[in-house]
């Protein structure tokens, strides 16, 4: 585990996690830009207290006067779901947030950039998305171990794309009980690589192909189709609900995953 600590904070209950190998769980803090204070921040204790029911770490990423938080604080917390001007920060943005000693709140591959860069192997994430034909995420992940658990693809042109990139990098989709990729507008995409029914066999997949030093990460989608199949809900509350309930899969595979070298 590399720290750099001159630019970034873990909190102290991360680096506990990671001495005692407890299941860390990475997410992005988008959530504080998405909804209005008091929600945004209500919002987000609900998915850490989730995280702390179930015996996991949360570990959510954002920029706060110019320091890389990983684990924010209930103070910082409360600083930044206040801010009216909050901007949605990519990682070509953080040198200069930095440097500025400016705040914001990380989109995902952002996050997926500082998570990396700390440590943490297990990230959570609602519909996969992508701009102008481009899906950059990837390029955080298709070198580095780690997990990503996904609800599916927006919509049809963005699978398009993310399937293309994510072939091109060889990095595996893996369907937990699911044989097609979701789309969040309800069409049927496309197969996956591989259906995987129980967890333990998705942990022993992640622990054959990175013992065999096969790098790279992997890409799990589990969606909730029941809750999925209703429309009441916006685009932002349902993004959040699959994020919730993709926390039990990724602290049953982060209570082993930082054991695998």
């Amino acid at each position: 585990m590399v720290f750099y600590e001159k630019y970034m904070d873990i909190a102290p209950e991360i680096i506990k996690a990671f001495k005692e190998n407890k299941p860390i769980i990475g997410f992005d803090s988008k959530i504080l830009r998405d909804f209005n204070f008091p929600e945004n921040l209500n919002k987000i204790y609900d998915i850490e207290n989730r995280v702390r029911e179930l015996n996991g770490v949360p570990a959510v990423m954002a920029v706060l006067n110019g320091r890389l938080k990983i684990g924010v604080s209930k103070d910082d917390m409360e600083v930044l779901s206040k801010m009216t001007e909050l901007p949605v920060v990519s990682k070509k943005d953080i040198p200069y947030l930095i440097l500025k000693k400016k705040s914001g709140v990380l989109d995902f591959d952002a996050t997926l950039l500082v998570g990396i860069l700390s440590g943490i192997k297990i990230f959570l994430t609602g519909y996969l998305t992508c701009e102008n034909a481009m899906y950059k995420d990837i390029v955080e992940y298709r070198d580095k171990n780690i997990a990503i658990i996904s609800c599916g693809i927006r919509s049809e042109e963005e699978m398009k794309v993310i399937v293309r990139d994510l072939e091109k990098y060889d990095i595996p989709i893996i369907g937990y009980q699911l044989d097609k990729i979701p789309l969040y507008d309800k069409n049927i995409g496309k197969d996956v690589d591989f259906k995987i029914e129980i967890p333990t066999e998705l942990l022993n997949f992640l622990r054959i192909k990175w013992e065999l030093d096969i790098s790279g990460g992997v890409m799990i989608i589990n969606e909730d189709i029941e809750l999925n199949s209703q429309r009441e809900n916006s685009w932002k509350e349902i993004n959040l609900y699959n994020l919730l309930n993709n926390i039990r899969l990724g602290i049953t595979l982060g209570k082993e995953i930082y054991r695998i070298r």
